[in-house]
């Protein structure tokens, strides 16, 4: 079995404890069809991806955020209410920005 095929069954598997171990949760979590991106709740983010967007742009709020698998490693990818895509290392760290 491939790593995406058992990552995927690994997901739905956490998935499934969280919605019977605990009754129900209480956080949306969308997964998308290829298995690379997770869309996460804007307050579980790093401290440090508030704290960059506050001060690189005081003028905007968080739209989306994501964690996404690109170039081998997990990120964060944030989209601003202007539509800018902010890329972050999972730590907070900014990494590059789109748009």
């Amino acid at each position: 079995m491939n790593k995406l095929v058992k990552r995927k069954y690994l997901n739905l598997a956490l998935m499934w404890v969280c919605v019977m171990g605990m009754g129900a949760c209480t956080e949306r979590v969308d997964i998308s069809s290829s298995g690379q991106e997770i869309s996460v709740d804007i307050s579980s983010l790093p401290a440090a991806i508030i704290t960059y967007v506050e001060t690189h742009y005081p003028n905007q709020s968080i739209g989306r955020a994501h964690r996404k698998f690109e170039d081998g490693r997990w990120l964060y990818r944030i989209r601003l209410n202007n539509d800018v895509k902010l890329f972050f290392d999972l730590d907070g760290n900014f990494l590059w920005k789109d748009g």
